[in-house]
């Protein structure tokens, strides 16, 4: 007979073996090539594991198991997302500090996975919510904000009345809190962004450079959402300019649109109803109880569903004010609607609802008027009136100047035409939109910055905002007994005066803190490098990153000898560029290649042939492209 399989007794000795010998562990071998496996890793709820941990930690650990077994130097590290609203909410239900409540859900989790044998490396273990972590997120804070990456703003945001919290959109479920089932209201508030539209162009140009599936591509340029077009200058012939605030605002109604070649089409303008237009000129509205009452509703709805192409159509007409067209001279009616966000483009649009779906609805729904401008049958036969808009490219007509022009060249003349007369210009609008980087909440990464009233206009990084010392990190969280946000959507660190009180870097008078924290993914954004050196006292006391027992080679030499002959020739020329792979790691001393064999480098590519001109007349050779890449070769090392 058989002897029975006793799995706890066998599986628990081999756990303990593989803890002791550090079997898991990745080394500092240089010689064996490296495989990093990374997972996602878990906000550790007082629930403990569900089974989509271990469905999707299981196949890595397949995969790490195979690659130890051909030889490899297996990095596959496991941590905690730990910061974030559930552990607060769960705060305030039962008076727990999220501290200790966080703290034992760490460890029914660690157990739980150690049990299922997974084979991660636990020496490597970072937590989200440790100070000794997060002093490093509030570092890479503070050099965002010195780079001009971090900057604070008005913002419009979803405010939950009842759980008193500001939710993002996917929280917002027809209108209500997904928690709660309170009504969500929309409620302007200071928040910090992070500057991620600075590098749209790069996020789109630089997929050509990942080995991704062309879907995925294609959602991340969606995402991004890259629109060419111009900015039109309609005026405000109703309004005179000092309504406007003086220098600030002007007498005109300013548009972003990706068919300017329309705009003999426009019949209407709409704004969002956020538009600064609508304070500003609101002793010139007729129906302004009908105008607020609009407003009041917009607050309620999310971008989802203000956005959604399946959702009807409304507005209110802003009586009292009409815009010109500046091509026209026309007077056209301006409108107010939710389908238009305060956040693209202008929050302003010109309507040509013969050429625009939404546009064509809300005019048909209205019963305001249609002119078709572009015609795809032109010449052969003229156009009929449209039973849907025509959004597809054709020739002009009713179109003066423009009449016969097909759509390319129709956008170039009358963008001439608008940078000529000083009512318009080339332009490029993003759907991405900067990231919001604060929260009104407890439990989260403290934001290290204070303010000075005393030296507002002394702050080179704008409004009296001064980061604190970087010897002074990590600020830590105060301990509270109430972890409600106030009345007034502060957070409650606003409550904890003595935590609030600080001094000015400035002036060294008394200053504030900033009393909002991060958000959970401000330390899930960066945990793939900290496993690299989870340990301070090993990276900066021992220095193990220094100790490169690999002496570097004659080809070593010559490398590093071109990189800085490149730097000097693209400094030179303004020709930005970074460097990446091998050429990076060894530049840093990381042991982790031998030796270095080329340089990985990439250009932007918007003047290609200027620099491979640059690379030839400075002795380059340069060979073939492929797929996107040129080598260029020189002194026997290789770009």
């Amino acid at each position: 007979m058989a002897e029975k399989y006793d799995f706890k007794k066998i599986e628990k000795k081999w756990q303990a073996f593989w803890e002791k010998h550090g079997t898991f562990s990745a080394s500092d071998d240089a010689i064996k090539p490296k495989f990093y496996g990374l997972i996602e890793f878990p906000y550790p709820s007082g629930a403990g594991l569900h089974v989509g941990h271990p469905r999707s930690y299981t196949a890595l650990d397949v995969v790490t198991r195979k690659k130890r077994m051909e030889g490899f130097n297996v990095l596959f590290p496991i941590g905690w997302d730990a910061f974030g609203l559930p552990a607060e909410q769960y705060a305030i239900k039962t008076g727990a500090r999220p501290a200790v409540t966080t703290k034992e859900n760490i460890k029914k989790f660690k157990q739980q996975l150690q049990s299922l044998g997974l084979g991660f490396d636990w020496s490597r273990e970072v937590d989200t919510t440790d100070p000794k972590y997060y002093k490093w997120t509030q570092w890479i804070f503070l050099q965002l904000f010195k780079q001009g990456l971090a900057y604070k703003a008005e913002m419009a945001i979803n405010w939950c009345p009842q759980d008193k919290i500001g939710l993002a959109n996917e929280e917002v479920i027809d209108g209500k809190c997904e928690r709660c089932g309170g009504v969500v209201e929309r409620r302007t508030k200071e928040q910090w962004l992070l500057r991620i539209t600075q590098y749209a162009d790069r996020l789109i140009d630089d997929l050509q450079f990942l080995d991704y599936i062309e879907p995925v591509k294609l959602q991340q340029r969606n995402w991004i959402g890259r629109s060419e077009g111009a900015r039109i200058k309609f005026p405000l012939p109703d309004i005179a300019e000092p309504e406007f605030g003086g220098d600030h605002f002007q007498n005109f109604l300013e548009v972003f649109t990706t068919r300017p070649d329309t705009i003999f089409g426009a019949t209407y303008m709409v704004i969002a109803p956020e538009h600064p237009l609508i304070a500003k000129a609101a002793s010139r509205i007729k129906n302004k109880s009908a105008v607020e009452k609009y407003i009041d509703q917009a607050r309620k709805k999310s971008d989802l569903e203000r956005t959604d192409l399946a959702k009807e159509k409304t507005g209110v007409e802003l009586k009292g004010i009409t815009a010109l067209n500046p091509l026209t001279d026309e007077r056209v009616p301006i409108w107010i609607a939710d389908y238009v966000l305060p956040h693209y483009g202008t929050a302003a649009i010109m309507a040509v609802p013969a050429h625009d779906e939404r546009d064509f609805e809300f005019a048909k729904k209205y019963k305001l008027p249609m002119k078709i401008v572009t015609c795809p049958h032109y010449p052969k036969q003229s156009c009929p009136v449209l039973k849907e808009a025509y959004t597809g490219e054709g020739h002009n007509i009713e179109s003066d100047f423009l009449n016969g022009l097909p759509t390319g060249e129709a956008k170039k003349k009358i963008i001439e035409w608008l940078e000529e007369h000083g009512v318009g210009s080339r332009n490029v609008q993003y759907k991405l939109r900067d990231w919001v980087f604060s929260r009104q909440r407890y439990w989260g990464e403290p934001i290290p910055m204070v303010h000075c009233e005393k030296c507002k206009d002394k702050s080179k990084y704008g409004d009296g905002w001064f980061p604190i010392a970087e010897k002074e990190l990590p600020l830590g969280l105060p301990e509270i007994k109430k972890y409600e946000v106030t009345d007034t959507g502060e957070s409650p660190l606003s409550k904890v005066k003595n935590w609030v009180r600080a001094e000015c870097p400035e002036c060294g008078g008394p200053a504030i803190r900033e009393t909002d924290t991060m958000p959970n993914w401000a330390g899930s954004s960066w945990y793939f490098l900290r496993y690299a050196a989870p340990h301070d006292d090993a990276f900066f006391g021992k220095r193990l990153w220094e100790k490169d027992e690999i002496q570097p080679n004659d080809l070593d030499k010559r490398l590093f000898a071109l990189l800085k002959e490149v730097h000097a020739l693209f400094t030179a020329h303004d020709v930005p560029f970074w460097v990446a792979g091998s050429m990076m790691m060894n530049g840093l001393n990381r042991k982790l290649w031998r030796h270095m064999h080329d340089i990985d480098m990439f250009v932007r590519g918007s003047d290609w042939e200027r620099i491979l001109e640059l690379l030839r007349g400075d002795g380059f050779i340069i060979h073939e492209e492929h797929d996107g890449w040129n080598r260029v070769e020189k002194n026997g090392c290789q770009m």
